[in-house]
């Protein structure tokens, strides 16, 4: 699928294949280690990243990579993927969203054309619920959320803890 961006530039959303991981992975990486989106200290390894892939793909959820439409170089802006909310039979329509937007490449609507996509699939995928675990100061990811209706749905005050600082959960919800 190839959508125009904010800034006018065509971006292509397409499933990822395995030979994408190391992207992901970096893209991933620089979250843990730059950031309050993931809540991990260190950094993950390749090993474990494919591990993931599979599992994911394994159970049904998508991996989707931006890349802009005139890239030759088909460098990765983002990724997000769709998984299980949680582990329980009773959740089995009900998924969350994770979306990393690679550096630099903010404000060019890579974040929201993966999230609009990652709708569409949780809809194809007959899903009832799509859930966002967000840190409550992440103000671009939340507001990125409730243009595509996502309402809050709960706050967990000091639920984690990074960069030595209590961090909030704001969890966001989308009724399918």
């Amino acid at each position: 699928m190839t959508l125009p961006t904010a800034a006018q530039a065509e971006i292509i959303l397409e499933d990822a294949v395995a030979e994408d991981l190391p992207e992901i992975l970096e893209i991933y990486n620089h979250a843990i280690l730059h950031t309050t989106a993931q809540w991990d200290y260190q950094p993950h390894t390749l090993e474990r990243r494919t591990e993931w892939f599979h599992s994911a793909k394994q159970a049904g959820y998508p991996v989707i990579v931006v890349r802009e439409a005139n890239d030759a170089s088909r460098k990765i802006l983002g990724w997000g993927c769709l998984g299980s909310f949680h582990a329980k039979e009773g959740y089995k329509y009900t998924v969350e969203d994770s979306i990393y937007v690679g550096q630099g490449c903010q404000g060019k609507g890579v974040g929201k054309s993966l999230l609009s996509a990652l709708i569409a699939r949780a809809r194809e995928m007959g899903m009832k619920c799509m859930v966002a675990e967000i840190e409550a100061d992440h103000s671009i990811s939340i507001k990125m959320h409730a243009k595509e209706g996502f309402v809050e749905a709960g706050r967990l005050p000091n639920a984690g803890f990074k960069f030595d600082r209590w961090l909030d959960l704001l969890i966001m919800q989308l009724m399918l």
